[in-house]
């Protein structure tokens, strides 16, 4: 069985300065062979932005480190409405072990 990182990317953006809510605009899942490979696509991809933890609580109670909320500030034009945005990422991670589904039902 081999084993390799997958991490799910939520994109969400809000309007700075309105009082308006968060709205997620794009979702995709990445694959890479081991930690050193995400760890290097995401310094070459969000660089220097902030960044805090995420968490999920687990069934003892405790708190399990599940990936980063990257946050930056994006000028631009959505809809011919041009402004600044408050951008964050959702960036999960998973250990994923692959198998041959084929083989098992043998």
């Amino acid at each position: 069985m081999a084993e390799y990182i997958e991490i799910g990317v939520t994109r969400t953006s809000k309007v700075a300065g309105k009082d308006t809510r968060w709205e997620r605009f794009d979702h995709f899942n990445k694959s890479f062979p081991d930690m050193a490979a995400l760890n290097k696509w995401l310094k070459d991809h969000y660089g220097n932005c902030t960044k805090t933890k995420t968490y999920i609580d687990t069934k003892s109670g405790s708190a399990e480190h599940t990936g980063w909320v990257y946050k930056w500030t994006e000028k631009g034009s959505v809809q011919g409405d041009y402004g600044t945005y408050y951008m964050q990422d959702w960036v999960t991670v998973l250990a994923i072990t692959a198998r041959n589904p084929i083989k098992q039902r043998k």
